[in-house]
């Protein structure tokens, strides 16, 4: 997932990625460590389920590329 500029991060590995959601022109990235990023993307044309789908889909698919020993 690449993040804007102004972040510190600029990408985020999907296996690293444990929700993505858009709502009211928020999209919200909640990662397995507790961290959330939120930025506003407000005036833009998107399907919010369908890009919804395919996050959860790339996420399913990173779960297998975690570390099984982060503990």
């Amino acid at each position: 997932i690449q993040l804007p500029v102004t972040s510190r991060r600029r990408f985020i590995n999907w296996y690293d990625a444990g929700q993505v959601i858009i709502r009211f022109g928020i999209l919200t990235i909640d990662c397995e460590d507790n961290r959330l990023y939120q930025y506003t993307i407000a005036g833009t044309q998107l399907d919010k389920e369908a890009f919804e789908e395919y996050c959860r889909v790339q996420i399913a698919a990173g779960k297998l590329k975690r570390d099984k020993n982060d503990w």
